[in-house]
C-alpha cells in the first residue's frame, strides 16, 4: 500500500529537522539531532494542499519513518524512546471533506500488511538490542554522551 503521509505543500523544508531526516532515511542526522537535544516525539502538523489535499497533525518522526519505510531512522528513533504508541491524525479535505483517522505506529504499519507489521516488530527487537556502534559513530564527532 502506497504511504499514507505527504510531503507539505511548501516541501520538506516545513517540517522540522527531525521529521525531514526521519522521511530521508537519514539515521545520522537523526542521531546527531537527538543527540544536540530534539525531542524525539517532537510533532508536526502540515497541509497538503490549501484546497482538496489532506492535513496531517501530530505527527511525530517515527510517524514519518514507519510510513516512509525508512528502516534506519526508525532504528535510531526507538533507539532514543520514540513513542509507538503515540497518535497523529489525518483528514482529507476538499471533495472528500471530513474523512479521516487517528492512527499510531502500528496503524500506520499494518496499512502495509503483515508483512509490514512483522518488520515494525523486527525493527523494535532491533532497537531493543542496544548496539554501542551507533555510538561510536557519532563519538567520534563528539556527539555521544554513553561513553
Amino acid at each position: 500500500m502506497a504511504p499514507l503521509l505527504e510531503p507539505p505543500f511548501e516541501g520538506l523544508e516545513k517540517l522540522p529537522a527531525l521529521h525531514r531526516a526521519a522521511w530521508l532515511d537519514d539515521a545520522f542526522a537523526v542521531e546527531k539531532l537527538l543527540a544536540a537535544g530534539t525531542e524525539v516525539d517532537i510533532r508536526a502538523s502540515w497541509t497538503t494542499d490549501t484546497s482538496y489535499g489532506s492535513r496531517f497533525a501530530s505527527v511525530t518522526a517515527l510517524h514519518v519513518s514507519v510510513d516512509a519505510k525508512a528502516e534506519r531512522a526508525s532504528v535510531a528513533l526507538l533507539r532514543a524512546g520514540a513513542d509507538l504508541e503515540a497518535k497523529m491524525s489525518q483528514v482529507e479535505m476538499g471533495y472528500h471533506m471530513g474523512e479521516g483517522s487517528y492512527l499510531d505506529t502500528w496503524a500506520l504499519a499494518q496499512r502495509g500488511g503483515e508483512s509490514a507489521m512483522q518488520r515494525l516488530k523486527e525493527l523494535v527487537s532491533t532497537a531493543a538490542t542496544k548496539s554501542d556502534a551507533g555510538c561510536l559513530r557519532i563519538a567520534f564527532r563528539g556527539l555521544c554522551s554513553r561513553l
